[in-house]
């Protein structure tokens, strides 16, 4: 599952900040899955579920989904794990906000879900050290997560490039850590999770091929991982669509 969706015009009310938002319910489908094959108390992903799909309904007045929002943050102070591992990602992803005790909250919901082994939550601490600099603190939580396809694409990306992926992703100007360049090691770890038919991954590799960048050149090999993209089942939510579709038209001849 991609860390960043592709998003099409609509009208929608920006309660809590559309990319909070957006992180925070892929960080939720990637747990659904971990906890899918997991022994968690279906009543309290039923519960979770029910108000999560409020709080993100835009069809539904603003004190439904704040009170569906408050009803969230009640599940996790009584141990619903749904509830503490979105509520991790999305206290960590709050920007400007002037309040230590959120950042906190979302530190201390962070670790619980790790040691529930519900490693995808890494990616929420990672990305929160990242933005305080804490480079260390950055790579030893996505180290933790690494199992984790998505943890794979960032991890792998940070190594070849230096910076973060879902950073850049969101906007933010890179900056580069060479010391932490590995680009055999970055493009192993990707070539890991395209094994588990992740998406970016297929794009990050299929453009390295393409343009023969950290990588010897290769366009068909660039071209089968574009067509891999487009006959993903998330392609037509994918953040790089129109670039594989472009890519894939100038491959045509290939």
């Amino acid at each position: 599952m991609n860390i960043k969706l592709r998003i099409r015009k609509t009208n929608v009310i920006n309660l809590f900040g559309l990319r909070v938002l957006l992180i925070s319910f892929v960080i939720m489908i990637f747990n659904l899955a971990v906890y899918g094959q997991t022994n968690i108390d279906s009543t309290a992903k039923y519960e979770f579920e029910n108000y999560y799909k409020v709080m993100i309904n835009y069809d539904t007045e603003v004190y439904e989904r704040e009170n569906a929002y408050n009803l969230i943050n009640h599940l996790a102070e009584n141990g619903n794990n749904y509830a503490i591992s979105f509520l991790a990602c999305h206290l960590l992803q709050l920007r400007g906000v002037e309040n230590n005790n959120l950042i906190e909250k979302g530190i201390e919901y962070a670790k619980r879900s790790i040691d529930e082994n519900i490693l995808s939550v890494s990616i929420c601490l990672a990305l929160y050290y990242y933005g305080q600099n804490e480079i260390d603190k950055y790579y030893e939580a996505l180290l933790i997560g690494l199992t984790n396809e998505s943890v794979k694409v960032e991890l792998g990306y940070f190594l070849i490039t230096g910076t973060s992926l879902i950073s850049k992703q969101n906007g933010n100007n890179p900056i580069i850590f060479t010391r932490y360049v590995d680009t055999n090691e970055g493009i192993k770890i990707l070539e890991e999770a395209s094994g588990l038919n992740n998406v970016e991954a297929k794009f990050i590799l299929g453009k390295m091929y393409y343009q023969g960048l950290y990588i010897v050149k290769d366009l068909k090999k660039a071209k089968e991982l574009f067509t891999d993209c487009r006959n993903h089942s998330e392609f037509d939510f994918f953040y790089w669509h129109d670039e594989v579709e472009e890519y894939l038209e100038d491959l045509s001849e290939i």
